[in-house]
């Protein structure tokens, strides 16, 4: 995982907005990776979500075992519904957590 102080930032801010209520999701048939590379705020200092999510991801409690969809969807919501909802916030909020970390070794 080679990513900048500012990557990092970008990407925690990212998440941040989208676990917070009034979060903006551009597709929500879509998951975390496309609603975060797709966020306004990922433009600048481009972050690939695809591959920071499914790194990060790895060691996360409830990870579904397959590295490019850690969250095993409930098919009787849409992503940014129920119980999928709860996944996707409790894995940015943990990913967010990581982010701390890696920021906090980076001083």
């Amino acid at each position: 995982m080679n990513y900048t102080k500012e990557q990092l930032n970008v990407a925690k801010n990212i998440l941040l907005s989208l676990i917070s209520e009034d979060r903006e999701i551009k597709h929500d048939w879509k998951g975390i990776c496309y609603n975060a590379e797709n966020h306004k705020l990922n433009n600048k200092t481009y972050v690939n979500f695809y591959n920071l999510i499914s790194q990060m991801s790895n060691n996360w409690p409830k990870h579904s075992g397959y590295d490019a969809y850690p969250i095993q969807n409930d098919y009787a919501f849409y992503p940014w519904e129920g119980k999928n909802l709860e996944l996707r916030i409790d894995l940015m909020k943990y990913i967010v957590s990581k982010i701390d970390i890696l920021l906090g070794e980076m001083v």
